[in-house]
């Protein structure tokens, strides 16, 4: 893995914490980019962040500008780190608390003053420079924490489930400041959330993590529709897996399935082989009519199990021949009746098909 003249560059990264470890970490993050990293639980993604800091001691590499600081002490890293707890100090201010964070750098007063009065503007928490910390609501805390963090200027940023204990009501506005802050100062940030909604609207890039190893890493989008294994589909909130049989390759890029008795030709990842196979239906690529009664549900027709409300959409389970499928309606004014017939159409162009 060749190293970048500029952001962050982990190669190699092992450790072992207990019964736990890191596997052979590699990825780079450019300035200005934003790195959601996902995963399960205990799946290492806070200790990644950790070993990047320099917390947790480890083997391989970390680079920061294309400078290894692989023994370089943490406090001296030019890296930044928010815990989704803020770590403030209860009888400073608001103000205080963000200076702290300038305590250990030769700064003439004005100066400092001015990078202050910068951090809690870019943040916007100028109004709270007097507030103690236990006047502060979650996401106040967690700006304040940020803002904390920015002062210094560091080069890279990591952030640990930093929206978890903040109000949903601002969780947008914090995940906006916060991705132009990262833009802004050329930061090469690395983001942990257990959120999928969370990683997909700020990230860059998503990485997935599994027993301390990441899987597969791409741009949301990309690795929403196009996951490389079941583990990442299902992960990443794709309901609808279904073992399928791969009966011929049109081309490099789509494969023939049979699914029970239906067929349909869908995009494939390359190298995919002829015979059994995964295929991942997301619920936005299935589409509904009514259809007329019948005695029993075959091919192409079943039957309504369940449907709710679920904010945006409409969330139907329907009960076919070849297993319970979940489909979501956007445009519908009520709930489906269950019991109902319908007929499920496919959008083909948005399936995908994988190794078994």
């Amino acid at each position: 893995m060749s190293i970048s003249p500029y952001g962050l560059t982990v190669r190699d990264l092992s450790l072992t914490l207990g019964e736990f470890s890191l596997h052979g970490v590699s990825f780079h993050v450019a300035p200005g980019e934003i790195l959601v990293v996902v995963g399960p639980s205990g799946s290492g993604k806070s200790t990644l962040l950790h070993a990047i800091s320099g917390l947790n001691r480890s083997e391989g590499s970390v680079f920061i500008d294309a400078v290894d600081v692989s023994g370089v002490p943490p406090e001296q890293r030019e890296t930044g780190m928010v815990f989704q707890n803020p770590v403030l100090f209860p009888k400073l201010s608001v103000r205080e608390n963000i200076g702290y964070g300038l305590d250990d750098v030769r700064q003439r007063d004005a100066k400092r003053s001015d990078l202050i009065d910068i951090a809690m503007a870019n943040m916007n928490i100028s109004a709270l420079a007097g507030n103690q910390p236990s006047t502060l609501s979650g996401g106040q805390s967690q700006r304040v924490a940020l803002a904390q963090t920015l002062v210094r200027r560091p080069k890279v940023l990591l952030l640990d489930e930093p929206l978890s204990h903040v109000e949903v009501s601002l969780r947008r506005d914090i995940r906006r400041d916060v991705k132009e802050q990262v833009m802004r100062g050329r930061l090469a940030a690395v983001y942990v959330t257990h959120d999928l909604e969370e990683a997909f609207l700020i990230a860059d890039r998503v990485a997935v993590m599994r027993n301390g190893r990441i899987v597969q890493i791409d741009a949301p989008m990309s690795i929403y529709r196009r996951p490389r294994s079941r583990f990442v589909a299902e992960l990443l909130g794709q309901e609808n897996i279904l073992a399928a049989m791969v009966i011929a390759r049109p081309d490099q890029d789509h494969a023939t399935v049979r699914v029970g008795r239906n067929e349909a030709t869908i995009p494939c990842e390359r190298g995919l082989r002829i015979g059994p196979a995964t295929l991942a239906l997301p619920p936005e690529s299935l589409t509904l009519e009514s259809a007329p009664d019948a005695s029993e549900i075959v091919g192409s027709v079943g039957q309504v199990i369940g449907s709710a409300f679920a904010g945006s959409k409409t969330q139907t389970e329907i009960e076919m021949e070849i297993g319970t499928l979940v489909a979501h309606e956007w445009d519908r004014e009520a709930p489906r009746t269950i019991g109902a017939r319908v007929r499920l159409d496919l959008r083909a162009e948005r399936g995908w098909v994988m190794e078994r």
